[in-house]
């Protein structure tokens, strides 16, 4: 379980990667759920939006998803998957996105 100011992460989700009000709120109420491996990035990445190395699995870094998900909020959901399966971590550095026909479009981040 994750622990973040819900509110710090909301405003940076809506000013900063153009979230509309009702998603921005969603996503700050349920990254909570994910595996606390995660704490340290998403620490960090609140803090100045770096994105760390750790945690990795297969190889694989949450620089790595963001580059071909979109977000970082992306990176930490797959993360958590892969925690949790590394078997899924495999098929996405064999083939990239193997969960969906499309990846998805996500806003692009603000300047």
């Amino acid at each position: 379980m994750l622990k973040y100011d819900k509110g710090k992460l909301k405003r940076i989700l809506i000013e900063e990667h153009g979230f509309d009000e009702l998603n921005a709120a969603d996503t700050s109420e349920t990254l909570i759920n994910l595996n606390s491996e995660l704490q340290e990035a998403l620490d960090q990445w609140l803090k100045d939006r770096t994105v760390i190395d750790h945690p990795t699995v297969e190889g694989i870094t949450l620089k790595d998803i963001e580059d071909k998900m979109g977000s970082f909020i992306n990176a930490l959901t797959f993360m958590n998957g892969f925690l949790k399966d590394p078997e899924d971590a495999k098929t996405f550095k064999e083939i990239g996105f193997p969960f969906m026909e499309q990846p998805p479009r996500f806003p692009e981040r603000r300047k």
